[in-house]
């Protein structure tokens, strides 16, 4: 992928430590407006966007909006830990508990210590509800 998209990306993420989101939010889309294949632009919008999904107000545009980020993101880099417990996390807390066992379920990653983490994640929310 190109640099000025990694670039970009990175830069998003420095602003999301520094707590200027909208800043992230909108890198991310200017990242996903020239290059829509670009699984980490479609992490960091998904984790941006999921930052605003909140319990005591919830608004289903935005959560729809972050699921479908992750969903992307994981399309495109299904063997990435971070994004898989990204989406799996997401999915826990919105209550589609049984979908985000079996994207644990179905990780595939040489490490076992990570297949049994996002497995743990996804079952505590089973528990939860």
């Amino acid at each position: 992928m190109s640099a000025w998209a990694y670039v970009n990306t990175r830069m998003g993420r420095l602003f999301r430590r520094m707590g200027h989101h909208v800043k992230a939010e909108r890198l991310a889309r200017k990242v996903l407006g020239v290059f829509p294949d670009y699984a980490p632009a479609w992490r960091l919008l998904g984790i941006e966007l999921a930052s605003r999904v909140d319990e005591s107000h919830r608004d289903e545009h935005i959560e729809s909006e972050a699921e479908n980020a992750f969903r992307r993101a994981h399309a495109l880099r299904p063997d990435d830990y971070y994004t898989t417990r990204n989406l799996v996390c997401l999915l826990g807390w919105l209550g589609k508990t049984e979908e985000a066992c079996l994207v644990a379920d179905c990780f595939v990653t040489p490490e076992r210590r990570e297949k049994a983490e996002l497995q743990e994640v996804a079952r505590a929310y089973t528990a939860k509800r």
